[in-house]
């Protein structure tokens, strides 16, 4: 597969050089060798550092010659076929005949889990997914700017979250309580419920109504 840019050729760092011995490559090669990042094409140079005693510490001339990337972030998006143009546009080609249309996301442009994608097609219109709501906290208040939760509806002051296994734990409970104080003194009601129970509501509810009802009536919620 083609890279997204070719990669400059090394300095050599061979000994021997037109017959004659090279210069020492950690006090002087080291310092002019340069090449290209074979993902983003950005150029770099062997690490080098500075310790607190004044020593220095240079990449071996060995793991230089080796080296194709800046750094392991590009390494990784150069292993992964879509980091390249060809790959991608074959990808959407294809599914363009597939007629695929996505599912719908969340605010951070990830799939929605399948609980919430339940929830939200039971209870219709007027809900959405991943809603940011404002706490009108300054920043280093120890609250965020935003509370995201996973479903609400915003003329109701209605919101759902459904809790995954993690939320269980000592340190996350805490977090989610504090979550929902702040909502409800903003006057919002909060349900949590978790991943299996959301599936259970879905394929037993009758209608938007009776499934609040049932979250009204069963489940823990922050509201009083």
């Amino acid at each position: 597969m083609e890279p997204a840019f070719p990669a400059h050729p090394v300095i050599e760092s061979s000994l021997q050089e037109a017959g004659s011995k090279q210069a020492p490559w950690r006090s002087v090669r080291s310092y002019s060798a340069v090449t290209a990042c074979a993902h983003c094409g950005a150029e770099f140079r062997p690490w080098r550092k500075v310790h607190p005693d004044g020593s220095v510490s240079v990449c071996q001339e060995k793991l230089w010659i080796k080296q194709r990337f800046c750094s392991i972030s590009c390494a990784k998006k150069h292993a992964n076929p879509m980091s390249h143009n060809a790959v991608r546009q074959k990808v959407r080609e294809k599914l363009r005949q597939m007629r695929y249309k996505p599912l719908r996301r969340g605010g951070n442009g990830g799939l929605l889990t399948l609980p919430q994608l339940a929830l939200l097609h039971a209870l219709g219109d007027g809900w959405e997914a991943e809603v940011a709501l404002p706490t009108g906290k300054p920043r280093k208040s120890g609250f965020p700017t935003n509370y995201k939760v996973d479903l609400a509806n915003r003329d109701l002051k209605i919101g759902i979250e459904i809790d995954g296994r993690s939320h269980r734990l000592t340190d996350r409970a805490g977090q989610d309580a504090k979550k929902d104080r702040l909502l409800r003194s903003l006057g919002w009601l909060v349900y949590r419920v978790s991943n299996a129970r959301a599936l259970e509501l879905f394929s037993t509810f009758t209608s938007t109504d009776t499934l609040l009802i049932s979250l009204a009536g069963s489940l823990s919620t922050t509201a009083t």
